[in-house]
């Protein structure tokens, strides 16, 4: 009886020892992501070796070729930094990131996004938005900076320090994106793009964030609309003096909210590409997701087309009962600023599933996109050291697909 209870037991063991091999042979070589074999593997993420921790990416159009600039932070001492990868020569080099005040600044940089004209640089970390630039190849130099780092011999990194930033009016500024509108010439109709992420419990935002659609998905995350405005050197965006100019003081004087977007929940990055918005969606261990959301044309006041029916957008203050705050900011006379301050109405529009072209299932950890003519990028983390084993595959390439 004892050695029938004995085997039982054993059994018992032996089969859940064998469910739990097969699970682990599954998570890590099965393939439970089909989508991604529509991906091309493009080049190596710089910096793994060193610690980097990738998260933001953004490309620009050089005289000779095209640049893709990669943010990263360490959980060391290591300052952040920008890597710099050629399509055409590789691996670059990296800068250091210094805050206003010329000291290391060790933040968790996420999005990056570039001018086209090569003017500005905006790096997103924590509720703040960085700012590098306000003179003609700024873009340029930051890849020469990096590009000496390469060639040089001695042990003094190459560097560059934020110029100016500004509070995101965002529970925290995960991505940030500048999209060249390709139907206008010049960049009058040009925007920055600043979203947020949200995780129940981890990564919570303003309640005012939390939107029913019209579609009924449940939101509860904004992507703030800037308009680019290149005669501002602070920021490179259009500033509230635009429209309340004899009221607001200087050093209030930030940039101006233009629109607002309900965006899902744990958004890492955005690209546009056509007629196509595309987000990445990641959190842990569980597969990422490409989401690719339908625009048929362009409007000159928001991104999205056929926002202008009522089904695509409401006024922001009636969407959320109040208007949005400009943190801290206050005018002359002491009033709080709010979006409904200024004298355009801002609107709250919608990209939720009434859109949605495609999902693509990928591994975990994508993080920032960025997209030339029609092909999209995507960067992953899971690559660096600061994960090791947990994951099930160690993304060391940024891939691309085209739409």
């Amino acid at each position: 009886m004892k050695h029938k209870k004995l085997f039982i037991t054993l059994t018992a063991i032996g089969s859940v020892l064998m469910a739990l091999i097969i699970f682990i042979m599954i998570w890590f070589w099965g393939d439970s992501y089909p989508d991604f074999k529509s991906f091309n593997q493009e080049f190596e993420i710089a910096g793994l070796d060193e610690g980097a921790v990738p998260q933001g990416m953004t490309t620009y159009a050089g005289d000779d070729e095209q640049y893709f600039l990669v943010t990263a932070y360490f959980t060391d001492n290591t300052p952040s930094r920008i890597y710099v990868t050629g399509e055409d020569s590789g691996y670059i080099g990296y800068v250091s990131l210094k805050d206003e005040d010329g000291e290391d600044f060790f933040g968790h940089v996420g999005g990056i996004a570039v001018s086209t004209d090569g003017k500005f640089m905006w790096i997103a970390s924590g509720k703040m938005v960085y700012v590098i630039g306000g003179t003609s190849g700024t873009v340029e130099e930051i890849i020469t900076l990096a590009q000496g780092e390469t060639d040089s011999t001695e042990t003094e990194e190459s560097s560059v320090a934020f110029t100016a930033s500004f509070n995101s009016n965002l529970s925290e500024a995960a991505f940030v994106y500048y999209y060249d509108n390709p139907t206008y010439t010049g960049t009058s109709y040009d925007r920055l793009f600043v979203g947020e992420f949200y995780k129940a419990g981890s990564y919570d935002t303003d309640t005012k964030h939390h939107v029913t659609t019209p579609t009924g998905d449940e939101h509860h995350a904004f992507m703030i609309q800037y308009r680019y405005d290149s005669s501002n050197t602070d920021y490179g965006l259009r500033k509230l003096s635009y429209s309340i100019s004899s009221s607001i003081s200087d050093e209030n004087d930030v940039p101006l909210i233009d629109a607002v977007y309900s965006i899902p929940d744990k958004i890492q990055g955005m690209a546009i590409t056509g007629e196509n918005i595309i987000f990445s969606e990641s959190y842990g261990l569980a597969n990422s997701h490409i989401y690719t959301y339908t625009l048929n044309s362009s409007t000159t006041t928001a991104l999205v087309p056929n926002y202008t029916s009522s089904d695509r957008r409401t006024k922001l203050s009636t969407a959320i009962g109040s208007n949005l705050n400009y943190e801290g900011i206050t005018t002359i006379s002491g009033a709080q600023v709010t979006t409904g301050t200024t004298s355009s109405t801002v609107y709250l529009y919608y990209i939720d599933t009434s859109i949605l072209e495609n999902d693509y299932e990928i591994p975990s950890m994508a993080e920032g996109l960025c997209a030339v003519d029609d092909k999209v990028y995507v960067l992953f983390e899971s690559g660096s050291k600061k994960y090791g084993m947990f994951v099930r595959q160690r993304m060391e390439y940024v891939y691309s697909i085209t739409l």
